[in-house]
Parts: C-alpha cells; sequence; structure tokens
C-alpha cells in the first residue's frame, strides 16, 4: 500500500445524516427520522408536570393519573385514510379529562392541499378504572410527490393528574406517489413590505460631540440626523465615547412604523477625561506569531509609525472612537480599517482576521437594486426576494430562507474555529440593504450543523483555512419561532442521484450574497449577485465543488449558487463553503434535507415553549428547580456596591439596573443571557460573559473591577503602589516628560493587598517623574 485511498465520484458516501444542534441551549437528545439528532426542547414542553389546578381536583395526590403516549413517534401511509394514537394511563386509574392539541408542520390541514384533516379536538374522557383512550385523525391522499412530512399532537392538560416530560407525538405521513425528485419545488413569495418608520437620536450636549449607531454597523452617526427604512421593530443602539465624557448606556430603542420615533440622550462631563483599554487579537494564529516579521500580522493606530504585534494592549488611552489600521502581509488579504470605540474603565476587546488572497482573474458580483431587483425578483422567477445576512460573534455571512422558518447558511458561519466552540446568539436580517431597509435583527433560536464538523475543525486547528474534508461538512440550518423571511421560503434542488448532479447540468446560474470587504464602503450590506450565465464546476471531493470562474468574498459564505429548473425559477443547490484561490462550493445533498427538515421540525416543536428572566429572587414568584436554575452574582472589591458598581442583563428589556453586591436570579434553564458589567471612574470593569444554566443548576459569577493604579511618596521618601489586590503593574520612571526621553522600567510586581512598596534601587528623590502602569 501507498498510504493513498482511491476515490470513485460515482459513488462518494455523503457524511453522515447525523446531525447536532447548537443553540444559546444545551441540547436534548431524541431519534428523528433515522437521524440522532438534539434539539431544543423548551422548558414549559419538557417540564410539564402536575398542574396545580389539576392536583387540587385530585382525591389523592400522592396517587394521582400519569398519561402518556403508548407511542410518540408515529409513522402512517398516505393511503392509510386514518392514524390512530393512544393516550395510556401510568397512574392511578381515577376518572379524568385530558385536553390536546393538533399542530401542522410541513404536513398541512385546512387547505385544499391538505395532507389531514384536523380533528374537532374534544376533551380525552377516561372512566373510573379505564386505562386507555384513542384519538383518530384522518389522512388525505393526493397523486402529488411530496417529502415525508409529519404534523405534531401536544397533551396539555389534565382536569386530575399529571402529563409525562413527552407531552409531544409527531406523525409522519410517508409519500404513495412516485418520486422524480425530492428537492422543494414549491416556492412562497414573501409577503408585502411592511410599513416604514423613521429613527431620529437627539445628543446632548452638542460640545460633546458625541455619536451613535445600530448595535450592527460600522460606521457612526451625528446627533439630530434622521435614518429611515425601519420596520417596527425594537433595536440595539451603541453611543460612541468621547474623551471628558461618559456616553450614555447601550440601549434597545422601540421603533413604529409611519412615524419619526425621537429619543434624546445625555453624555455626562468627566473631566478629567475618562480612559479605558484596547487589546487587538490578530487572526489567523499562524499569520499572527509568524517568526518572519515581513510575514508577520500587526495593528496600529491612525497615526502612528509602528506596527504592533497580535494581543498587544494599549492601557490609559482616552475613551474615545480610534481607526486601527493593519499591516499588508503578501499573499494575504488585509483587513480594512476598524474603527473601535475605546470605553471608559474597561478592557476594550478587537478581533480582526487576515484572508488568503484570492485570484486576480474571476467573475464579479454586483450590487443589485432594492426596488426594482429584490421587491420584484418573484415575478420574474429570480430568487433575490428570500436572500439575507447573517451577523456573529465571527462576523458576517449570507443565508437563504428554504422553508419558512429555516435558512440555509455554511456551519462556520455559527462556529468559532479560533476558540473552537459554537457561538452564543445568531441575528438574521432578512432583505436587509443598508441605507434603504434595515429590518431589526431575528434571533435564530438554535441551529443544526452536519455531525463531525466541529470535531473536524478542532484535529485540523487551522483557524480561517479549512480543509476538503471540513467543507464537506460545512453547512448549517438556522431555525426560528416565527416566519424568516415575512412568509416566504425559495425551496432548494437536491442532488441525490449523485454528488453534485445539478452542478453538471448546463442551465444558468447565479451566486448571490452580502460581500462585506473588498467592494466599497457605500455597497456593504447590499445584496449583490453574480450575472446570470452557465458556468462550469470541478468535483473535488464527496459534495465539495470548485468554481474557478467566481470569487470569494469574506461576508459571503454561506451564500447559495442558484440554478434554474425546468420552470424557469431559480433555486439553491449550493452554498459558498470559503477557498481560495477558486470559489468552493457544497452542494445540496440529501443529508442536507435532513439539516433542513431537522430545523422545520425545531422551529415548529419550540414555539409553545416559554422563556423569560432572568427573575430576581425575593420578588415574590416561585421558580421551581425543574424548569430554573440559580444564580448569584457578587462584584468586587464590595466597597463599590453604592459607589458605582452595578450590572445587567442585555436580554431583559425593562433595562433594570442591579447594584447590590448579591443578588440571586432565578434563570429559565437552556436560556443564555449576556451579563454586562456597567463602568466605573477609575476602575476597569469586568468582561462581559454569558450564562447558561441547567434546571436545578446553581453558579455563581463574581466581577472583579480593577483600579488604575496611583504611586505617590511618604514621609520616609518610599515609593508606594496603590490598587487593586490581584493586578500586576509596572513602574516607570523618565527624567522629563516624553516624547524628549522615553519612560524606563523600575520594577514590575502584582499588588497582593492594596499597596505595594517600590524596593528596587530609585533614583534620587524628586529628580525626574513616575508613573503605575496597569498590565492586562
Amino acid at each position: 500500500m501507498n498510504g493513498y485511498s482511491t476515490h470513485n465520484s460515482n459513488s462518494a458516501s455523503e457524511p453522515t445524516p447525523d446531525a447536532a444542534t447548537h443553540a444559546p441551549h444545551p441540547p436534548s437528545a431524541r431519534r428523528l427520522r433515522g437521524m440522532s439528532l438534539a434539539f431544543l426542547a423548551g422548558a414549559a414542553q419538557a417540564v410539564l408536570g402536575l398542574p396545580p389546578q389539576a392536583a387540587a381536583r385530585c382525591a389523592s395526590p400522592a396517587a394521582v393519573p400519569v398519561f402518556a403516549w403508548t407511542r410518540s413517534d408515529i409513522e402512517v401511509d398516505e393511503s392509510a385514510g386514518s392514524v390512530l394514537l393512544v393516550v395510556t394511563n401510568l397512574g392511578s386509574r381515577l376518572a379524568a379529562t385530558l385536553d390536546y392539541k393538533v399542530w401542522p408542520a410541513t404536513a398541512t390541514a385546512g387547505n385544499p392541499d391538505a395532507d389531514f384533516a384536523l380533528p374537532p379536538e374534544p376533551p380525552l374522557v377516561f372512566l373510573d378504572g379505564q386505562s386507555a383512550s384513542s384519538i383518530t385523525i384522518p389522512i388525505l391522499d393526493d397523486a402529488q410527490h411530496e417529502a415525508t412530512e409529519y404534523f405534531m399532537v401536544n397533551l396539555v392538560s389534565a382536569s386530575c393528574g399529571g402529563i409525562t416530560n413527552t407531552p409531544l407525538a409527531i406523525v409522519w405521513i410517508l409519500d404513495n406517489d412516485e418520486a422524480t425528485t425530492n428537492s422543494l419545488t414549491q416556492i412562497v413569495p414573501p409577503g408585502p413590505l411592511p410599513p416604514l418608520g423613521a429613527l431620529q437620536v437627539h445628543l446632548e450636549p452638542p460640545s460633546a460631540r458625541g455619536q451613535w449607531r445600530f448595535a450592527w454597523e460600522n460606521h457612526w452617526r451625528d446627533g439630530g440626523l434622521v435614518v429611515g427604512g425601519l420596520p417596527r421593530g425594537n433595536y440595539a443602539v451603541v453611543f460612541k465615547p468621547v474623551s471628558a465624557y461618559r456616553e450614555p448606556l447601550d440601549t434597545i430603542l422601540p421603533v413604529l412604523a409611519e412615524v419619526t420615533n425621537d429619543y434624546s440622550f445625555q453624555y455626562t462631563n468627566t473631566s478629567p477625561p475618562q480612559l479605558g483599554s484596547l487589546t487587538v487579537t490578530l487572526e489567523p494564529p499562524m499569520l499572527a506569531t509568524n517568526a518572519d516579521l515581513a510575514q508577520r500580522a500587526q495593528w496600529q493606530l491612525e497615526g502612528e509609525t509602528a506596527w504592533r504585534d497580535s494581543g498587544a494592549s494599549l492601557h490609559a488611552l482616552p475613551a474615545q472612537g480610534y481607526a486601527v489600521h493593519f499591516k499588508h502581509v503578501p499573499n494575504w488579504w488585509e483587513p480594512s480599517p476598524h474603527h473601535v470605540s475605546v470605553a471608559a474603565n474597561r478592557d476594550n476587546q478587537l478581533v480582526a482576521r487576515y484572508y488568503v488572497a484570492g485570484q486576480a482573474q474571476g467573475i464579479e458580483p454586483v450590487p443589485l437594486d432594492f426596488e426594482t431587483d429584490v421587491l420584484t425578483s418573484y415575478e420574474r422567477s429570480l430568487p433575490y426576494a428570500c436572500a439575507g445576512q447573517i451577523l456573529s460573534d465571527v462576523g458576517w455571512a449570507s443565508g437563504f430562507v428554504v422553508r419558512e422558518r429555516v435558512v440555509l447558511t455554511a456551519a462556520h458561519a455559527v462556529f468559532n474555529d479560533v476558540t473552537l466552540s459554537f457561538v452564543p446568539e445568531v441575528k438574521w436580517f432578512f432583505q436587509r440593504h443598508a441605507g434603504t431597509y434595515e429590518p431589526p435583527p431575528l434571533l435564530a433560536r438554535g441551529w443544526f450543523v452536519l455531525s463531525g464538523y466541529a470535531a473536524q475543525r478542532t484535529a485540523e486547528a487551522t483557524p480561517g483555512i479549512a480543509s476538503v474534508a471540513s467543507q464537506n461538512l460545512d453547512v448549517a440550518t438556522l431555525f426560528f419561532l416565527e416566519p424568516a423571511g415575512r412568509g416566504g421560503y425559495g425551496g432548494y434542488l437536491v442532488s441525490s442521484r449523485a454528488p453534485g448532479q445539478w452542478l453538471f447540468s448546463s442551465t444558468l446560474h447565479t451566486l448571490i450574497g452580502y460581500p462585506m470587504d473588498l467592494v466599497s464602503e457605500t455597497n456593504r450590506g447590499k445584496l449583490h449577485a453574480t450575472p446570470i450565465q452557465s458556468l462550469s464546476f470541478q468535483q473535488i471531493q464527496n459534495q465539495v465543488f470548485s468554481a474557478r470562474t467566481l470569487k470569494n468574498y469574506p461576508g459571503c459564505v454561506g451564500s447559495p449558487l442558484c440554478l434554474q429548473e425546468d420552470d424557469d425559477i431559480f433555486y439553491p443547490a449550493a452554498i459558498l463553503v470559503g477557498g481560495e484561490p477558486q470559489v468552493m462550493l457544497r452542494a445540496i445533498g440529501s443529508n442536507v434535507v435532513a439539516l433542513i427538515n431537522a430545523a422545520d421540525y425545531a422551529s415548529h416543536q419550540s414555539q409553545h415553549s416559554t422563556g423569560g428572566g432572568p427573575y430576581l429572587w425575593g420578588s415574590g414568584l416561585e421558580f421551581s428547580s425543574l424548569a430554573y436554575g440559580f444564580l448569584d452574582i457578587r462584584f468586587r472589591p464590595p466597597e463599590l456596591e453604592g459607589g458605582g458598581g452595578a450590572y445587567r442583563f442585555l436580554e431583559d428589556t425593562n433595562f433594570t439596573i442591579y447594584t447590590a453586591n448579591t443578588n440571586r436570579f432565578a434563570c429559565l434553564a437552556k436560556e443564555c443571557y449576556t451579563l454586562e458589567f456597567l463602568p466605573v471612574a477609575g476602575y476597569l470593569a469586568p468582561v462581559g460573559r454569558h450564562v447558561q444554566l441547567g434546571a436545578g443548576e446553581s453558579n455563581v459569577v463574581v466581577g472583579c473591577y480593577r483600579a488604575w493604579g496611583s504611586n505617590h511618596f511618604d514621609a520616609s521618601g518610599r515609593l508606594w503602589a496603590v490598587g487593586t489586590s490581584g493586578s500586576v503593574y509596572r513602574v516607570e520612571h523618565a527624567d522629563a516628560l516624553p516624547p524628549a526621553r522615553g519612560w524606563t522600567l523600575v520594577q514590575r510586581f502584582m499588588l497582593t493587598n492594596r499597596a505595594h512598596v517600590v524596593t528596587n534601587a530609585l533614583p534620587a528623590a524628586g529628580a525626574g517623574f513616575y508613573r503605575a502602569v496597569l498590565e492586562p
């Protein structure tokens, strides 16, 4: 054997159809149509338990009925006529009634193309001693080939007793018509554009020269400017730090349609200037730590001449906005200049990524017009109206609504290949067109990826550079609890007979997405598309194909390659997963369809769950350890209680700020909350963090504020450094203030108490200047 294995493109197997869901929630697992899935189960469904009002009607609370499905996963042929679902009583045989609700999902009811008929839903009646009762639901046959579809039946409440922790039954309707394709070529246009409003943010005083922006933008807006094109919703806004002022806290502003929504905010004068800290991290690490200086990624502030390495920190910067520039490295695309706000009394972090330089030749995408191209695309059988933009901790990506509540994209849009973990949150901007239509982000409830993707990227440990094996697994489906495309969706084409079968056709193609680099600033945040033409693709391995005639841009990962079908309509057949120097595409195969179906299932199953909190303990509410976890929050030093120490949860729409040093909160199990510590003058605020608890779990978060520190001579001539215990400082000396002379290190130390005597030999007292510098 020579160590190589052969590959037959005609018999290439797809990756396993197993899938794993990742959301801001630890998943609970079950089997779904032969796939090993993990899906989000809201606490209201996962723990139904015993309703208090039902228990009150039971003659003996210690011995009550307990109801459950005899089978919670049922398959029925489309021609069966009906399906029988049986509920059994696992507890005492007391008389009781049981309510249930039927929920359509991919199988529909109540329309001309219905797959089943809704029953009248009278309560199930259990007489004394009766052990089982049943529900009969009619199944409707047709001559149309369809994918396997399903609907759900949920046990809601019992007059006496309780329901097990599996109250949901899934009924799968198996199609009995001959298949010609398992593609979804049933499309629904999005609903009309909603009424739009405008937002005007006034900033006082004018002398502060404050600015604001939406949380997902890079550019700042002056106070008083009117921003239009906003549908009704809640918009997160942030404020620019400026020297000698404390900016308003980040907040969420409700925006109503058809009016200009006015808000006013105040900058607070804090003379002398407030200070902050900035740390810049560059990716990928292989470039940031290159031993060859000419090949090493570096950064600098605008106006500087020296370059700084990745991970370098600047302290005691005036709290204001800065432009960060990045060094050019041969054969790499450096990030465009980043505008970063250094907030006062905080460790401010910036992460920027270099990309492998692309080919000089290739078809470039062009920006589309929102009115004439995007909104009218369905009238011309084009796919533009179902596209949108994705934002997470790893940056911008593109996506496409393939089902009403499902968005198809790439897995590395939701996976951080530096930290080797899934991101805590994903925002979806349907039909975003910067400057014209700015919808508020819709948060994904969760997502599914192909099994093995995270393990493959972890094994490779090559941030920013993926192998073909990774690209073959680089698919994700986001799911939502409401329509992701105003009720519309665009379907998909499945390469089921052979890998990439659609990519070998001579039909017309177009690649659509949202480039965010290497295009002009005015075109970022707008949908782009390549010219419609016939392209050729080369199979690399399994379902991974290359397109030498296309160019890849940062922000376009997850973009759909859309092909014209026999009905003249364009559908996605592959998604862009990166690649240099040639574009790499992952064809939609049967296992991707499994991801789409799993996400669609989860989007409907999860809609009946409830969220909320965190709730402050002692608020008069009762919290069951079956549905809630408990979080204790402290901050140090304790003297900051009442002296500026404070925190809040960003998911709390009431904007409540907590100042007590000892609080306990009840957090809904499996929900992800973002804890933010607020700045205090003279201190660096603790870094915010994501908090997630399981049912009955307890945890403690301690936020440690660090003082900037000071130094002084005492009566005996000793030099003291004063700050926060555990902080690292260096004391430096200069004969004259820079830039006349540089600073010379005297001593570096960690404070074990609040004060420290500098014991190194010092220059003569009074000769020059000293400073204490806080290190990260």
